[in-house]
């Protein structure tokens, strides 16, 4: 049903819940994993990713911010998906995708992004840094994704 009424249409849409997408990469090179730390916020560590923007397709969305925020540039076939879930702390979705890597083909992580992020790393999974609530959740969520790629 469209609503005719440019103003109704507006009041509708404004009351109604609205929920944002965005993508995650849990990007390995046994045994480290790639961190990033953001500049706001808690400025604590988590996975590369971001909000996706309008029509932008998760994958190509993930190949945007792992490029933007640590300079790594992968390819759509590298990354497998991992999963999807809601936050429970806010009207967020992630789509959460893998990529096992050689990081020896590939230059050092850097914070590309100095905006947003003030670091990227390569980290042991046995030494992680305190990690943003996103992060951690992530590794409640998909305890396996961790243990078979680090195996």
């Amino acid at each position: 049903m469209r609503i005719r009424d440019p103003f109704l249409r507006t009041a509708v849409w404004a009351i109604h819940p609205k929920s944002t997408v965005g993508a995650l990469v849990v990007c390995v090179d046994p045994p480290r994993v790639l961190l990033v730390k953001q500049r706001h916020g808690e400025a604590l560590w988590g996975f590369p990713g971001g909000f996706l923007r309008r029509g932008e397709a998760p994958a190509t969305g993930a190949l945007r911010e792992i490029q933007e925020e640590t300079g790594l540039t992968l390819t759509e076939s590298s990354l497998h998906l991992a999963g999807l879930h809601r936050q429970p702390w806010a009207r967020h979705f992630d789509v959460v995708f893998h990529a096992t890597i050689d990081s020896g083909h590939f230059a050092e992580p850097h914070s590309g992004d100095k905006f947003e992020v003030s670091a990227a790393e390569w980290r042991s999974l046995d030494d992680l840094p305190p990690l943003r609530r996103e992060g951690r959740y992530v590794l409640e969520m998909y305890p396996t994704l961790f243990r078979e790629s680090l195996a």
